[in-house]
């Protein structure tokens, strides 16, 4: 069987060959994938928002990470509020778990609007406080 040599003068092109199909097409293939599983941006007026319960209970229940508006501002009122989603997160926590309060605010929602790592750090930052403190933290999974 005669052996045939690729001439010298071609081994640059399927050296190059060789470097796109091994790295360059993975690479690519990775950004788009990573934009399509990338977090949406908030638009205008929009906030990365998470909700919890009670934290004097001994369950604490957490919603997902969202893009959420706040409630529109009210006379007197200088925070920035989440109270309609607060409630809509406490329906549904009631409805689920066998969650009761007796306090004023027994949900609470935080806004961040600056970067999607915000508001899952800060809510994993809350989360591991409350864990050293031995709270049991339910993640329930809702999204408003």
């Amino acid at each position: 069987m005669r052996r045939r040599t690729v001439p010298t003068y071609l081994e640059p092109l399927f050296f190059s060959m060789f470097l796109i199909t091994a790295f360059l097409i993975p690479m690519v293939a990775t950004q788009a994938l990573d934009a399509q599983t990338a977090a949406p941006a908030p638009s205008s007026g929009e906030m990365y928002v998470y909700c919890r319960s009670d934290r004097s209970a001994p369950v604490i229940y957490f919603s997902e990470v969202f893009i959420g508006k706040a409630d529109p501002p009210s006379s007197g009122m200088r925070q920035v509020s989440f109270r309609n989603i607060a409630k809509d997160f406490l329906v549904f926590v009631q409805q689920k778990y066998p969650y009761k309060s007796d306090s004023n605010y027994p949900t609470t929602c935080v806004g961040r609007t600056s970067g999607s790592e915000q508001a899952p750090g800060s809510k994993q930052k809350l989360e591991e406080s409350y864990k050293q403190a031995n709270k049991q933290i339910v993640e329930t999974g809702w999204k408003s």
